[in-house]
């Protein structure tokens, strides 16, 4: 229950493009935008991150919900493969533009689990490209907080369910000083337990759904349990 779906951003993928198209293009037509957004998650399920982005460029304006969840996919992975490069500068535009197309879906539609599912993510690795390992510390309450709301909108969405029981299991596993530390630069983060996980792992044990979200790791790498 480590990966949460795709995980592609773990292991580098396969990417036929390098995802720094120009997102100026001329409006598309609606009736091609679900096209266009079901071809992009395809792309995306199948780690060809820059060429789902570089498809999807015509929708970077979009009030297609499910493409600017794509796109906040597309960004996000890349945002991550070039981290690894040590391609600090790109990484980190790449993840600014995953939040931007993240927060716009969810202003699309407040009550979509899927879309807070990818602000939360995109949130934590935004804070990981510009600030480093304690800047995602300081964004865990942010984070969950997408996720916790993304259930009470669905709770038969598997998806951010298992990121909490993920993110639980993790911090359940702190000892108190680090968990002490975590909870005092990330206002508001409440306790989790391994109960919790447990909890929330229990519930999201269901067959993922294409649009599933994968998992980062989300506890600086200095208060980690694994360290």
């Amino acid at each position: 229950a480590q990966n949460g779906g795709t995980d592609g951003a773990q292991n580098g993928g396969t990417d036929a493009g390098d995802g720094m198209a120009s997102s100026g293009t001329a409006p598309v037509e609606l009736s091609v935008e679900l096209d266009l957004a079901t071809e992009g998650w395809r792309l995306v399920h199948s780690s060809e991150w820059g060429r789902a982005r570089d498809l999807l460029a015509p929708l970077a304006a979009s009030p297609n919900l499910l493409a600017r969840c794509a796109l906040a996919a597309c960004c996000l992975h890349l945002a991550e493969k070039r981290m690894a490069a040590k391609d600090t500068a790109g990484g980190k535009a790449l993840a600014i533009e995953a939040v931007e197309h993240a927060k716009a879906a969810a202003s699309l539609d407040p009550s979509s689990s899927l879309a807070l599912v990818w602000l939360g993510q995109t949130i934590q690795v935004r804070a990981k490209a510009t600030e480093g390992g304690m800047g995602q510390g300081k964004v865990c309450a942010e984070m969950v907080g997408c996720w916790e709301r993304a259930v009470l909108l669905d709770p038969t969405d598997p998806h951010p369910l298992h990121l909490l029981g993920s993110f639980a299991f993790q911090v359940s596993s702190m000892n108190g000083a680090s968990y002490a530390i975590l909870r005092r630069i990330s206002p508001g983060l409440k306790k989790y337990t391994s109960d919790d996980a447990l909890n929330y792992l229990q519930k999201s044990a269901t067959p993922p759904c294409r649009h599933a979200a994968p998992l980062f790791p989300c506890v600086p790498a200095a208060l980690s349990p694994w360290r």
